[in-house]
C-alpha cells in the first residue's frame, strides 16, 4: 500500500563539525584568501628580504591575507633561467604555489586565537619559515612535474 505523506518538522539544520572537532565550519576560512604582491621597495614594510617568500596575516573575518614576495631571489633566478616562458606565467605559478603551500600548512597547524597551534608553535612564523625553505624548489618542481609523460 502507498504510504501517506507526512509533514516533516521544522528542525534547525546543524553544520557538521570541522576536521579537528572545533564545532561548525567557519565560512570565512573557506573563502578565497586575499593575495598581495610585494616588490623589493616594500620589503621593509612587510619585514621581508631577498629570501622571503610569503607573509601570512590573519584577518578579522577569520581568514588570511598573503603577501607574496615577487622579487624573491629564487623567483628571479627562475625568470633568468627560463626566458622562453612569459614572466607573468612564472610569477603566477610562484604566487599561487606559495599561497597553496601556506594554506595547506595553516590548515594542518590549525591555529587558535593566540596565534599558536596546539603544539605551542607560532603558526604564522612557522608557515613562513617552511615556505621560505621550499621556495627554491617550487618552480623547478612544477616544471619537472609538467614534463612527466604517462
Amino acid at each position: 500500500p502507498a504510504e501517506e505523506p507526512h509533514a516533516g518538522g521544522r528542525g534547525d539544520r546543524h553544520q557538521p563539525p570541522g576536521k579537528r572537532g572545533t564545532g561548525s565550519r567557519d565560512k570565512a576560512k573557506l573563502d578565497l584568501p586575499n593575495v598581495f604582491d610585494v616588490r623589493e621597495g616594500d620589503w621593509a614594510r612587510y619585514g621581508m628580504c631577498r629570501d622571503s617568500s610569503v607573509k601570512v596575516k590573519s584577518t578579522p573575518e577569520a581568514g588570511y591575507d598573503f603577501y607574496v614576495n615577487l622579487d624573491n631571489v629564487h623567483l628571479k633566478t627562475e625568470l633568468k633561467t627560463h626566458r622562453q616562458v612569459e614572466p607573468e606565467i612564472l610569477e603566477s605559478q610562484y604566487r599561487y604555489g606559495m599561497v597553496l603551500l601556506a594554506l595547506a600548512l595553516l590548515r594542518e597547524l590549525a591555529d587558535d586565537e593566540s596565534g599558536r597551534d596546539k603544539r605551542g608553535l607560532k603558526t604564522h612564523s612557522d608557515v613562513e619559515m617552511v615556505c621560505d625553505a621550499l621556495s627554491p624548489f617550487l618552480l623547478p618542481m612544477m616544471s619537472a612535474l609538467g614534463q612527466l609523460a604517462a
